[in-house]
């Protein structure tokens, strides 16, 4: 409640978060998932057991259970994609190589922004400190 008050009247740019994550994040996701069980099984899994199983899976995460979700998404994705006629063995891998993906992808992130000091940057000036 405390964040939908901070964006009051920032209303359009919770719209652009929210259309971002629908529109791009989970789409990005699922092909994601989608592939790694390709991958995995070498066989193409049903799209939309696929799409239901990573956004039941996302959602899942974003319950506070575990740090970032992890477990909690591969356990959901796993029984949606087991349910969508993947076999058990690529239903456990895929999701457990997407999110060591995700984590990875984290980490590295997280890596750059802590040693942000060390890297060297070109010294910008504003208009203002020209005149």
């Amino acid at each position: 409640l405390d964040a939908a008050r901070l964006y009051k009247t920032k209303w359009k740019t919770l719209l652009g978060a929210v259309a971002v994550s629908a529109f791009l994040a989970n789409p990005a996701q699922i092909g994601a998932l989608f592939c790694l069980v390709v991958g995995v099984s070498g066989s193409f899994p049903d799209i939309w057991a696929t799409s239901i199983s990573m956004l039941f899976g996302g959602t899942a995460a974003a319950i506070p259970l575990t740090p970032g979700g992890i477990g909690t998404r591969d356990a959901i994705c796993m029984l949606g994609l087991v349910a969508g006629g993947v076999d058990s063995v690529s239903a456990k891998a895929a999701p457990l190589v997407f999110t060591s993906i995700f984590v990875a992808l984290s980490l590295f992130g997280g890596l750059l922004f802590a040693f942000d000091s060390l890297f060297k940057r070109k010294d910008i000036k504003s208009s203002d400190n020209q005149a």
